[in-house]
């Protein structure tokens, strides 16, 4: 393997983790999100 194959491969290993790390921000992020909305949803029933 040559070494512009090598980097190539490096390169789109890198992007897939980051694009891996991107969604399971947004995953978290909208599972706070609901847990948040649900919180204030119960909380608001016994104002």
């Amino acid at each position: 393997m040559d070494s512009v194959a090598k980097f190539e491969k490096a390169y789109k290993c890198r992007e897939m983790r980051e694009d891996i790390y991107a969604m399971t921000i947004n995953c978290c992020s909208l599972l706070y999100t609901e847990k948040r909305e649900s919180e204030l949803k119960t909380s608001s029933l016994f104002i």
